[in-house]
């Protein structure tokens, strides 16, 4: 699982941590990359710490950097994280929408022939 961050150290890092916790219990490796300044103080200081432990915690790797920097990264998990998977889809043969289509139609042409046959029945009562 690759995540993108920018969990700064004034926030409260125990659900993160917990989080982490559950994905290394079923087998889920989580690279952390943390998007904006490492070098930056106070509320915008990233919690590198964290986000070093919870890579570690579940076999992953950790990076801070500048957005422009993703695409390198992107490349580098290609390398890294490259699974051969099975897919299996389903697909009908035949397209089945005109089935419905088909029984509103008969059933609006239905009401129709009723409504004009009840009203020319009325005519010729009114006739006679």
């Amino acid at each position: 699982m690759l995540l993108l961050v920018d969990l700064s150290a004034s926030m409260d890092t125990q659900d993160f941590t917990n989080a982490a916790r559950i994905a290394r219990d079923q087998g889920i490796t989580i690279h952390t990359i943390a998007i904006g300044d490492p070098h930056a103080v106070g509320e915008d200081a990233i919690d590198e710490p964290t986000l070093q432990d919870s890579a570690q915690a579940t076999g992953g790797g950790y990076r801070a950097m500048a957005c422009k920097q993703l695409d390198q990264i992107y490349v580098r998990l290609d390398e890294i994280e490259t699974h051969k998977i099975q897919t299996l889809s389903a697909r009908p043969r035949t397209d089945l929408y005109w089935y419905p289509l088909a029984a509103l139609l008969l059933l609006t042409m239905g009401t129709q022939a009723a409504g004009l046959l009840r009203r020319t029945t009325r005519r010729k009562a009114a006739l006679a």
